[in-house]
This record gives C-alpha cells, sequence and structure tokens, in this order.
C-alpha cells in the first residue's frame, strides 16, 4: 500500500483551496519578512494559515507586528479550518512550485481536528503533520485607546515611506528616531509625515484628513521595520484604499487584501521645528543625482578620504579628495551679491541617497555653515542637511 493510499484510507479530507501561484509565492514571501530567522519561541516560526469563505489567510508574528494575508481561492468546503505551517517549509514550497497550489488539510476517519497537511504544486506534493494547534498562535497585545483613524491610497503610503525613509536613524541608543514619526499639521488637520537621523531631516505633508478622536492627538512613531514591511506589502496603482487606524500604544492598517498590526516606537519625538532653517537663497545650487552617483563610483576606489563631498563656489566645482589626489565636476553655485564664494561640504553618502529618493535637488543655505534646505519636484516634501566641516 502506498503513501497516497494510506492517506485515504486513515484519513479525511476537512479543507481544501487551489490558491494561483504568484498569488501564493507573493504571500509566501511577504510571511518570511515577518516570521524571525532566530527565535527561542518555536510557535513564532509558524504560518497560521485560514482556510474558508472561498479565500486562504496566511498569518504571521514576530510579536511586534502581525501580518495577514488574504488571498482569493477556490475552496471546496464550507466553514473556516486553521493550520500551521512552518514558514520554511511554505517558503521553499512556493519557489518549487510549478503550477495552481492546492492545500488540503486531513483528519483523522471521524474526527475534525487537523492531522495532516498536504501542499500539492502539480507534479511535486509536500506532506506535513499538523504538530502545532493553532490556539499556540500568540494573540497580537493591542492598545484600547484610540488616538485617531484616516484612509488613503497604497501609492500616497508609498509616497510617505519613500520620501521618509533614507532619513531614518539606524543609531539605537536614540531609539524614538528608528522611524517615522505621523502627525497633524500645526496649520490644519492633514497628516504630516517626517524622520532625522541628527544629520539630515525629511518633512512630508499630504492631503490625507486626519480624524481624530475627541481629547486625543496624533503623535505616533511607526518603526522602521513595519515602514519597509509597508513597502513591499502595498502595491503601486492600486486604487483600494487604506484605512489606518491609531492607538496609543499601536497601529492596525486594514486593506483589501491585507491586514498589519504593529507597536508603535514608545518614546517623545524632538521638537524638529526648531532645526529648519529660515528660507534663504543667499546660496543656491542644483545637484543631480545621476551626477552624484557616478561621482559616488569614481570614488570608490580611491586610496583617500573620499567622504566629504567639497563644493566650491569659486571654481564652480564639487571636489573629492585632498592634495594626495582627487576629483572634481562642475557644478553651478549662486551666491547672493557681495558674498564671498564659500567652500562648504556635505556627506557624500548623504548626498548621494538624496539624489537616490529626489533625481534633481536645489539645495539653499543662508552661509556655509547653516543647515542647507532641499527642494525636489514634489513642492510638498522639504528636507534639511546639515554641512560638513571642510
Amino acid at each position: 500500500m502506498n503513501a497516497q493510499s494510506k492517506i485515504s484510507a486513515d484519513t479525511h479530507q476537512i479543507a481544501s483551496a487551489y490558491i494561483p501561484l504568484a498569488e501564493f509565492r507573493r504571500a509566501a514571501r511577504l510571511m518570511a519578512q515577518v516570521v524571525p530567522r532566530r527565535n527561542v519561541i518555536p510557535v513564532l516560526g509558524y504560518v497560521r494559515v485560514t482556510i474558508g469563505h472561498g479565500r486562504v489567510s496566511l498569518c504571521a508574528t514576530d510579536l511586534d507586528i502581525e501580518l495577514t494575508i488574504n488571498v482569493d481561492a477556490d475552496t471546496a468546503f464550507e466553514g473556516e479550518t486553521a493550520v500551521m505551517i512552518r514558514a520554511a517549509t511554505l517558503a521553499s514550497f512556493a519557489a518549487a512550485a510549478r503550477s495552481v497550489v492546492n492545500i488540503s488539510v486531513h483528519a483523522p476517519a471521524g474526527e475534525d481536528t487537523p492531522s495532516l497537511i498536504l501542499m500539492d504544486g502539480g507534479d511535486m506534493v509536500v506532506r506535513q503533520r499538523a504538530l502545532i494547534p493553532t490556539g499556540d498562535f500568540p494573540q497580537f497585545s493591542a492598545s484600547t485607546v484610540k488616538t485617531a483613524t484616516w484612509t488613503q491610497t497604497p501609492d500616497e503610503l508609498r509616497r510617505m515611506i519613500h520620501l521618509c525613509r533614507h532619513c531614518i536613524s539606524a543609531e539605537e541608543t536614540r531609539y524614538y528616531l528608528n522611524g517615522i514619526y505621523l502627525h497633524a499639521r500645526p496649520d490644519g488637520s492633514t497628516l504630516r509625515a517626517m524622520a532625522t537621523d541628527g544629520h539630515r531631516l525629511a518633512v512630508v505633508d499630504t492631503d490625507t484628513q486626519i480624524s481624530a478622536i475627541f481629547g486625543q492627538t496624533l503623535s505616533a512613531i511607526i518603526p522602521k521595520q513595519l515602514v519597509d514591511l509597508l513597502k513591499l506589502v502595498t502595491r503601486p496603482g492600486d486604487n483600494a484604499l487604506l484605512t489606518v487606524t491609531m492607538w496609543e500604544r499601536h497601529v492596525h492598517i486594514h486593506g483589501l487584501d491585507i491586514e498589519v498590526s504593529a507597536k508603535l516606537i514608545d518614546g517623545r519625538y524632538p521638537e524638529y521645528s526648531r532645526v529648519i532653517p529660515a528660507a534663504s537663497d543667499a546660496i543656491c545650487c542644483t545637484i543631480s543625482g545621476a551626477e552624484l552617483t557616478r561621482l559616488k563610483r569614481a570614488a570608490a576606489g580611491a586610496d583617500y578620504d573620499a567622504h566629504i563631498a567639497r563644493l566650491d563656489a569659486s571654481k564652480g566645482m564639487i571636489c573629492i579628495g585632498n592634495q594626495d589626489g582627487g576629483i572634481e565636476m562642475p557644478i553651478d553655485i549662486k551666491c547672493k551679491d557681495g558674498m564671498t564664494p564659500p567652500v562648504f561640504g556635505f556627506s557624500l553618502f548623504y548626498l548621494a541617497e538624496q539624489g537616490r529618493v529626489t533625481p534633481t535637488f536645489t539645495v539653499k543655505g543662508a552661509g556655509p555653515r547653516d543647515p542647507f534646505i532641499i527642494h525636489g519636484d514634489d513642492p510638498d516634501a522639504m528636507f534639511v542637511l546639515m554641512p560638513a566641516r571642510v
């Protein structure tokens, strides 16, 4: 008697779903982004898979973020059945499958408790025993005090992330800077996002109207792990609105096929408006991101200090290096009348990062030692960059 006939004789099918391969691979890939690579809690290495009502829901958590992906599927049974599948098994099978994926759940004869899971990828079948009960899957620890809610398109969310992500700090000692700060604009009720690492700052305004809860103020720091995840789970050009509900200690985001809950960073964000300088065009130059990429590539093999890009207004050059060697490229720097052409500098890495986010940008400042304001093509986004010592 072969294995398949033994399964048929000893068990009966209690749930089955057929999932398009592309959607299954996307869901498995997103689950892998949440499941911790190293953990001491075995259940965190599993994905809870729920089959029923014409869809398959996959849910993973690392105790700080919980992600649910809903995939339309052809289900053969009424009601819902949930099982636990190892995230590693799910990911490896998704990579190897070649056609529509069929997930079926089997139970011992005369019982309804899942005991065996089969994943069929056309010419390949993966079997896994249902060893961990779904009741062991941890429940997300939710707050009870709601502060605000709003709806926005995935494109608007992705825009905020794209313009702010490079300014998030990676310094763990100032943990409250390790994310994007969401709050209402001081002069209205629309959403503002900002991020800083102490050397550069991004402020991005939106047209999204915030529905604040009476007596509550929106002030939330979204951790960078969630920021990166949201960029992956949202699809460009998707017209389905996302509903964002902000609670005292966590955020919940619900869309057509996704649901994300995540803990917020518990800390007070610094008063960033004090470091934004007054607008000035005493020094002004326009820089191309493509040219900065060329400059950084040319400096990659340098045997001299190539970390600082010096902008010399008298020569009209952007320079890297010192007396032992260097690289120069022409750049148009304008100064106000009567001003001695200054020499000022920025981190080449910061400039290149800015060029990746805003392909062409204008840098303006009052003096070579003052913070500079940067504007790109987006009129509702502003950046501040501190100069480097030259």
